[in-house]
């Protein structure tokens, strides 16, 4: 079974009321983990990023502050949704342990920043870990970094926001669910609208990640690409018939086909009228539906042989009726 998780991201927009709005909202329409992220703007980027200027003129935190945690978590507590946050440095880790939070996530961009890594590690804690970026052999370090881990779930994610479908690669869930049996797969998907997440399904995902948004006309880093509250919605709705969709693999009919079986098949039945003795060849017969008599696979096991009894046409024709 799929379990959702709705990054907030910025979409917040600076509100802490509003922020508690969304934990309402995910658990609402059936969001399992709801995620914010933890960063400032000088904690994160130098002045070398060509994002610096932009970021820094926002007038509110785009990232979750610090000190807002623990009453969010709390709010997610009362309604039953598991917090989580993605910590942008080592010393977050010692706050976000002392409110208790459960899961910890790991950007993309931070898959290689050991030091981040190894105090999650610390904590025993399960930890999802989103891999965009990333190579096969980088992705291995990082779980190896967090081998004390109660759990690890890797998500495939790529990171353009949003991405082609060219560049989603999909397949590559595959390859993550071969190479570390141990952990759970997911994804963690940029891309507009659902139809990728939905594909993704059919890939055998544990976990699926997206942005949500109150508002695609924030004026947020994360708005334009998140899905609103009605399009996460459906894409609950859509995984969860898709998931049901799927089945065991086994090829059977479905206990409702089984009595579609004898209509929609064809059985054997006279082409003319029939006497005793006669040889029931091809030229005899007719195969139509529903499957009377014999069926249309048997008939090659009576071809040649002689009836014991007269037969009118139309009527089936059955194993008793031959000599």
């Amino acid at each position: 079974m799929v379990r959702f998780i709705a990054d907030i991201g910025s979409n917040f927009n600076g509100s802490k009321e509003l922020a508690k709005k969304y934990v309402k909202i995910c658990k609402s329409i059936g969001v399992d983990i709801v995620k914010f992220q933890c960063w400032e703007v000088d904690d994160l980027f130098s002045k070398f990023h060509p994002a610096y200027e932009t970021l820094k003129e926002k007038r509110f935190p785009l990232g979750l502050p610090l000190e807002w945690h623990d009453e969010i978590k709390r709010e997610a507590d009362k309604e039953g949704i598991i917090f989580s946050t993605t910590p942008t440095q080592p010393y977050h880790i010692e706050r976000l342990e002392d409110i208790g939070v459960k899961i910890y996530k790991v950007a993309s961009g931070d898959l290689t920043f050991f030091p981040l890594l190894d105090e999650i590690n610390k904590t025993g804690k399960p930890v999802i870990l989103s891999t965009g970026m990333a190579t096969l052999s980088e992705v291995e370090m990082a779980v190896s970094r967090l081998k004390d881990c109660k759990s690890i779930i890797l998500l495939h994610c790529v990171s353009l926001y949003p991405p082609e479908y060219p560049e989603i690669n999909l397949r590559a869930i595959e390859t993550l669910k071969r190479e570390f049996s141990e952990c759970s797969v997911g994804l963690s998907d940029h891309s507009l609208g659902i139809d990728i997440c939905v594909a993704a399904v059919s890939l055998g995902i544990s976990y699926l990640e997206k942005h949500i948004t109150l508002d695609k006309n924030l004026v947020t880093p994360d708005a334009n690409f998140a899905l609103t509250v009605e399009e996460f919605k459906e894409l609950i709705e859509t995984v969860k018939k898709v998931e049901s969709a799927m089945g065991d693999g086994l090829k059977l009919p479905s206990k409702r086909e089984w009595p579609e079986r004898f209509w929609a098949r064809r059985g054997t039945y006279a082409k003319m009228d029939l006497k005793k003795g006669d040889i029931v060849s091809y030229n005899s017969v007719s195969f139509l539906r529903p499957c009377k008599g014999i069926p249309v696979e048997s008939f090659e096991s009576v071809c040649g042989k002689r009836l014991k009894r007269d037969i009118l046409s139309g009527e089936p024709i059955a194993f008793e009726d031959f000599e």
